[in-house]
């Protein structure tokens, strides 16, 4: 998936980064399948390549990055904006059983890298991806014009 994404980001103008393929994975690949046995198993984990983290700091493509959150939304998904150096963090609080994983509607906050919030009230998930792709849109817009303005007085 690195290079994947990578290999794609010269022909980029939105980069949308829905989610990790997996925040971890296991520290030893097993040469055969490890058998059941009546006993407790430990396995040790380490953390996968953060493939949002590590695009380019310079680059003129607009950035949305995704944030699951149990506690303190804001807090982390803003930290999330800044570390990560996205433009836009889609985040939604998983904690509830009422949305967001393993059922059919969500309510996320949006936060925008030049401090802005938006919120989008609980919905059905193609109607809240439908929002998603405007808000998206428009703002992403303001990010080119904002990027040829720079580049152009930069000349």
């Amino acid at each position: 998936m690195y290079e994947a994404v990578h290999g794609a980001l010269r022909k980029t103008d939105v980069l949308v980064m829905c989610a990790a393929v997996a925040d971890y994975k296991p520290a030893a690949r097993a040469k055969q399948k490890i058998k059941k046995r009546d006993e407790t198993f430990s396995l040790e984990l380490v953390p996968t390549r953060d493939i949002l983290k590590s695009l380019p700091k310079t680059r003129d493509y607009f950035v949305v990055g995704f944030a699951a959150e149990t506690n303190e939304l804001e807090k982390h998904a803003r930290g999330k904006l800044r570390h990560k150096n996205c433009n836009m963090i889609v985040a939604n609080d998983v904690s509830g059983s009422g949305s967001g994983m393993e059922t059919d509607e969500n309510a996320v906050t949006i936060f925008l890298d030049d401090g802005e919030m938006k919120k989008i009230s609980r919905a059905p998930k193609d109607k809240i991806a439908r929002a998603l792709v405007k808000i998206i849109s428009e703002t992403s817009k303001k990010f080119d014009k904002k990027n040829a303005w720079m580049n152009d007085s930069c000349k």
